[in-house]
């Protein structure tokens, strides 16, 4: 993690201010038996700059633009051998195809209802939760006893088509119990199944959805009266609009 901050003043009326930071957070463990990795990658950066320009000793113009991402990546996969291989060994409509994974052939996810038996097996997923642009204007001008004060701010999540939120799945999953090797619902093992290659549920995402075209305007105008050294007044109004996330799947 890290953060970067420039300052500059221009005369005596323009000052220009920027900041960048940026945050990156790996981690890693087991992904339910050796060789098998959970990753996780957490990744975020926020850069916003700013402008004041001061009109004589009355009034001031504040313009800044700011920009926010966020996104984390779980990969689960093997390394000491190849899911792409071992995948081999089921229908490839089942195990492999997926497009949003770094490998497009998966091992399933192969678990057990009962007995000691350990499962597991490979996926990826990916989030994107945020992705805002932002635009802020501020005026303010004092006029006797008065500080009046207008202005607007702009909130994008995704721009010029982008998504705001993104979620990718990409995985399948064999389930066994003993049902399917019981005597009259007597008994059976669910490693049985699994030899079998009979499973009580099975299941495959391969999807990618996304939230985009949200958006939120707004609007102010205030007016802060110095009644006396004492008391302060102060009264406005404000305007917001909120258009809601279209989703795709």
């Amino acid at each position: 993690e890290y953060s970067i901050r420039a300052d500059e003043q221009l005369g005596d009326k323009d000052a220009f201010w920027w900041r960048f930071t940026h945050t990156k957070a790996p981690t890693s463990g087991s992904g339910g038996f050796p060789g098998l990795v959970n990753s996780v990658t957490y990744f975020a950066y926020q850069e916003v700059a700013g402008w004041r320009h001061t009109f004589g000793q009355s009034s001031v113009l504040d313009v800044s633009f700011a920009r926010d991402k966020g996104t984390d990546t779980h990969p689960t996969l093997l390394t000491k051998v190849s899911g792409q291989t071992l995948s081999s060994a089921f229908n490839p409509d089942f195990a492999c195809g997926f497009a949003y994974s770094p490998h497009s052939c998966l091992l399933p996810n192969i678990g057990f209802n009962s007995g000691n038996f350990v499962g597991g097996g490979e996926n990826n997923s990916y989030d994107q939760m945020q992705n805002i642009y932002e635009w802020r204007g501020n005026f303010s001008r004092i006029i006797g006893s008065h500080m009046f004060s207008v202005g607007a701010d702009i909130n994008y999540d995704g721009l010029n088509g982008g998504s705001g939120w993104i979620d990718t799945n990409a995985n399948s999953y064999l389930q066994f119990d003993q049902s399917n090797t019981a005597n009259k619902g007597v008994g059976g093992v669910a490693l049985a199944s699994f030899l079998l290659g009979v499973p009580i549920q099975a299941g495959r995402r391969n999807v990618l959805e996304t939230l985009h075209h949200s958006k939120e305007l707004g609007f102010y105008g205030q007016d802060s009266w110095k009644v006396t050294g004492k008391l302060n007044v102060s009264a406005g109004l404000r305007y917001d609009f909120s258009r809601s996330e279209e989703h795709t799947s």
